[in-house]
């Protein structure tokens, strides 16, 4: 505080007040440290990011998440400071602070690539298909030429065992999309291609997509997609 007393420009001083107010219990107090230094210097929000980070690993989990809920009043700082939270809740087995926190980071970044991967684990766990599909859908509309999001969405879209979000055309259409940007190379994403046709019945496409997948694995030597890939023609016999 002496620091801003003598200087009120100094905003580094101005966010490290913001921290010690929040982990006194003075959350008014913070809030308006805060709204002041993001007021007079927003680049300087990563402190707060940085200070919960330092708590964080220094197990002082409930300190850290104090501070990175105060960054998340910071548009520059919040999507890391949801990512931290809902990290640290998925860890300690909060599902729903976690899904809340990793949600709320989407809903800015829908690319997010951390936060996909975290929220995807979470929702598959649950079985949560056709929340899987929402924000898979989000991910490869925000970006397109992502071969990890087009392949995870044609898969749930072509494979899911639930009737309500297997799409068979969308499927197709964003398996070609990864396709294409594998160059029509990768063994899993050829898989995918095949399943994409078999749920539009176009099961003579299905069956030599399938058959191609299957060589490019077994080049790779990869036995387990070997086995799947097999067991997947099978099915279309």
């Amino acid at each position: 505080r002496r620091a801003l007393e003598l200087s009120p420009a100094f905003e580094k001083a101005r966010y490290n007040a913001a921290v010690v107010l929040v982990l006194m219990g003075k959350s008014d107090a913070a809030r308006a440290e805060i709204e002041e230094a993001v007021r007079r210097k927003p680049e300087r929000a990563g402190v707060l990011v940085n200070r919960g980070v330092a708590l964080s690993k220094q197990s002082r989990a409930a300190e850290a998440e104090q501070v990175f809920e105060l960054a998340t009043m910071i548009a520059s700082s919040a999507d890391e400071a949801h990512y931290n939270l809902g990290a640290m809740a998925k860890n300690a087995g909060r599902a729903v602070d976690a899904v809340k926190h990793f949600e709320a980071l989407l809903r800015t970044t829908p690319a997010d690539e951390r936060g996909i991967a975290a929220l995807s684990s979470i929702y598959v766990a649950n079985r949560r298909s056709a929340d899987l599909a929402r924000i898979l859908r989000g991910a490869h509309a925000a970006s397109p030429q992502n071969l990890k999001f087009a392949f995870s969405l044609a898969q749930i879209l072509s494979s899911s065992s639930d009737d309500t979000v297997r799409n068979g055309p969308e499927a197709l259409r964003v398996a070609q999309i990864a396709d294409r940007i594998a160059k029509h190379q990768d063994a899993e994403v050829l898989a995918v291609l095949a399943a994409a046709y078999a749920e539009n019945s176009r099961f003579d496409e299905a069956q030599s997509t399938a058959r191609e997948a299957l060589s490019r694995a077994q080049a790779a030597n990869r036995q387990g997609l070997v086995s799947q890939i097999e067991a997947q023609i099978a099915g279309y016999e």
